[in-house]
């Protein structure tokens, strides 16, 4: 039985008095007023109905959550290129014994140990800062998923429970090799064996197998939903091809070995979140990105599984694996590789080809960049919380930039409850424009700062507790689709609005293990914004943009550098 509790349903009026008042520094006062007026039609009206099928449907979730199907499908039936999408890449900071491939090896041991865990039932449950256990469905990409392509939506393939040998993916200049990793007894191969093998794919021991393709087969991955599944459903009718896309479902994690990167960190992480150049299988959870040359790792990320929370405590399980494995003996074994092979007519092929080139196409009109805000710790006042200082420096950059502040998506981890995923807070409020236009003035006062920071804690919390406004008010919708009623309240601006992230925003605190998340904006014309503190303690924005918005990003980035100074005078 899950420790868990159920992720509840807010009381409707309770959401609708938190919708107002998340809205209102969005909209104008006229839109205002008839948004009050739509809500409380809908709160008198069909708001009653939906609210009562949501909780009877509720109770049929009883064992898991009512919002989890509807969150898998809004990713599994995005219907175009995942890179382009739904996924994205990170930077990684790991620090695993030794250098190139016997770092890899050690980095999939940390995995693979795993892995191990969860088939034999002893994997030990991850813990929030308050020591609550918390979900561990999001762990289950252990076992071995992959996302496959469907006609409508998509959906995950997972490997059998029972005994047998596991593998990790290997790509290495346009070829894919499974690299076995756990015996059939589910028992982890030494760092040393793996290493081993690893030095025979890059030496090219298998390379007189069959030619060097010219397109890579996962190219196939970065196509549309529609095109890819009928692509798959034809190119499986031969058995070898069936084989391959089976196991490329079943490997754990994928691995992609390179020679050398891109000179900045930033043009990597570009290369990496929209797969440009790069060619791996875009439908596995996690493929971790190797730099043999420097030691750099990257990792892209199909997002619909993993949210970035559950990846950062496995990698740090990984490293402390590692570092164990390390110090004992290191039994030495040939681990039987093997390259996949495909087999493809001249018209597959010559598909592949067109995919390539319209993908390239794409992905690069796709930008990564980095601004850092020096800050002043020291001046910080105690117990303030970095992350709505960070959202108020993009606040501040907004209204500098494009003369207003829109909506923005800050995601908040639920996984304290069964199932749970991420909450929504949005973090524009009418305190924290009040306080950051009076900032831009030089005028902002201590009571604005606390009347704005106040408000962004109280926001976190009711996320926290899963009382957040946009996932109650997706249910609701869910139910209204499912009864056929259409509430004007969802046609009203006020919901449009809120329900549109011009900035996309995610963060984990500093960049130990993962940071740097680069992702396609979720609008046209927006921004895809992740942000930590460095070392140094200073804030890091990574900005996602399209280039057409290159100089608009240059004034942001300008913007936020002016926002860091104002805030430490403000202290000051």
């Amino acid at each position: 039985m899950s420790k868990q509790p159920l992720l509840p349903i807010p009381e409707l009026q309770e959401t609708a008095d938190r919708f107002l008042t998340w809205v209102k520094p969005l909209i104008s006062a006229q839109q205002y007023q008839q948004t009050q007026a739509r809500v409380k039609q809908f709160v008198d009206g069909d708001g009653q109905t939906l609210q009562k099928a949501l909780r009877a449907f509720a109770e049929e979730k009883s064992h898991s959550s009512w919002l989890i199907d509807a969150w898998l499908e809004s990713y599994l039936c995005v219907r175009d290129s995942l890179p382009l999408t739904t996924s994205g890449g990170f930077r990684l900071d790991l620090r695993y014994p030794d250098t190139g491939l016997m770092r890899v090896a050690y980095m999939i041991v940390g995995f693979a140990q795993q892995s191990a865990d969860y088939f034999n039932d002893c994997l030990e449950p991850n813990l929030s800062p308050r020591q609550e256990p918390l979900d561990m469905y999001q762990w289950k990409p252990l076992q071995g998923i992959g996302r496959m392509p469907g006609a409508d939506c998509d959906h995950y393939e997972m490997a059998p429970m029972d005994k047998q040998v596991r593998y990790v993916g290997v790509f290495w200049k346009n070829r894919e090799f499974l690299v076995p990793v756990l015996d059939e007894h589910h028992r982890v191969y030494s760092a040393a064996s793996i290493a081993k093998a690893l030095e025979a794919i890059v030496a090219g021991q298998f390379s007189d197998q069959c030619d060097k393709p010219a397109v890579s087969a996962m190219t196939m991955s970065l196509a549309g939903g529609e095109e890819a599944h009928a692509f798959i459903n034809e190119v499986r009718d031969n058995g070898e091809n069936q084989a391959n896309l089976l196991a490329l479902s079943h490997t754990l994690i994928n691995i992609y070995l390179d020679e050398s990167f891109a000179e900045t960190d930033n043009e990597t992480l570009r290369n990496f979140s929209y797969l440009e150049k790069k060619r791996l299988w875009a439908y596995k959870p996690l493929t971790v990105c190797a730099n043999l040359a420097d030691n750099r790792l990257f990792a892209h990320l199909e997002h619909g599984w993993y949210d970035a929370g559950a990846l950062q405590t496995m990698f740090a399980r990984s490293e402390i694996v590692a570092a164990t494995h390390a110090e004992g003996e290191q039994a030495t074994v040939d681990l039987p590789v093997k390259l996949l092979q495909w087999q493809f007519t001249e018209s597959q092929r010559a598909t592949l080809g067109t995919w390539d080139r319209r993908h390239r196409q794409r992905a690069g009109q796709y930008r990564v960049d980095a601004a850092v805000v020096p800050v002043d710790g020291e001046k910080i006042p105690q117990r303030t919380s970095i992350d709505a200082l960070m959202q108020f420096v993009l606040q501040y950059a907004q209204q500098q930039t494009f003369g207003k502040i829109r909506n923005t998506y800050e995601a908040v981890d639920v996984s304290h409850f069964q199932r749970g995923r991420t909450e929504c807070i949005r973090p524009v409020s009418s305190e924290s424009v009040a306080f950051v236009k009076a900032l831009i003035k030089g005028k902002a006062t201590a009571e604005q700062f606390s009347d704005a920071h106040a408000e962004h804690k109280n926001r976190i919390k009711a996320c926290k507790r899963g009382h957040g406004v946009n996932r109650h008010l997706l249910g609701l919708r869910l139910m209204a689709d499912k009864l056929g009623l259409q509430p004007a309240l969802f046609d009203d601006v006020g919901y449009q609005t809120i329900t549109y992230d011009f900035l996309s925003t995610s963060s984990l605190g500093d960049r130990r293990y993962m940071g740097d998340f680069a992702f396609v904006p979720t609008v046209i014309g927006g921004l895809g914004v992740s942000y930590f503190t460095t070392d140094e303690q200073d804030f890091l924005y990574c900005i996602a943009y399209h280039e057409q918005q290159q100089a608009i990003v240059e004034k942001f980035k300008h913007d936020l550098g002016e926002a860091g100074e104002k805030l430490m005078q403000f202290f000051s």
